[in-house]
């Protein structure tokens, strides 16, 4: 491990561009928070169902009951959307997922849009409900609230190994033979 840290400083590693999704909560005409997330944004329940209206690029997709929602970059396809069901894309395509969790019917399905696509989720009933990003920073939301997500303008580099396999990394983090 010293040996690659070593070779990565005296430059030697691929740099590779990540995607970011800039996330806004809008409530009552007021944004009250943004924030970045390289992985996923989840819209989540507390205890029971929430129901919520998905809208792209300011066209109706539908309305959904289910434990929430997660909107990823391709990088965040591989962390908690992947569990949700939701499919892998490879890094350097350039897509927003939208993964249902425990949707509440079974014509919901993940579904992934290009990465200049406008997303809108508006919250239309729930107990409790909150957002995350990347894990961090939840956020409780109320009913009426609007959460606008959308690629970022800025991106973020990860550098890795020159050896760096995205399949190998796929492979050995999913146990594929």
């Amino acid at each position: 491990m010293l040996i690659e840290i070593d070779r990565m400083l005296a430059g030697e590693f691929i740099k590779e561009p990540r995607m970011l999704l800039a996330t806004q909560v809008i409530r009552q005409g007021e944004t009250i928070h943004t924030g970045y997330a390289l992985n996923d944004v989840v819209i989540k329940s507390g205890m029971r169902l929430i129901e919520l209206e998905v809208e792209i690029d300011h066209k109706f997709v539908y309305k959904q009951r289910s434990d929430g929602l997660i909107l990823t970059t391709p990088t965040g396809t591989t962390a908690y959307a992947l569990s949700a069901g939701g499919p892998i894309l490879h890094p350097n395509l350039e897509a927003i997922t939208l993964v249902p969790i425990c949707p509440h019917t079974l014509s919901n399905r993940p579904i992934a849009v290009n990465s200049a696509s406008k997303i809108e989720v508006t919250l239309v009933q729930f107990e409790e409900a909150h957002l995350s990003m990347d894990g961090q920073f939840q956020v409780a939301l109320e009913v009426g609230d609007r959460i606008l997500v959308r690629r970022a303008e800025r991106t973020i580099s990860l550098l890795h190994p020159s050896e760096y396999s995205y399949f190998d990394m796929l492979r050995n983090k999913l146990n594929w033979g």
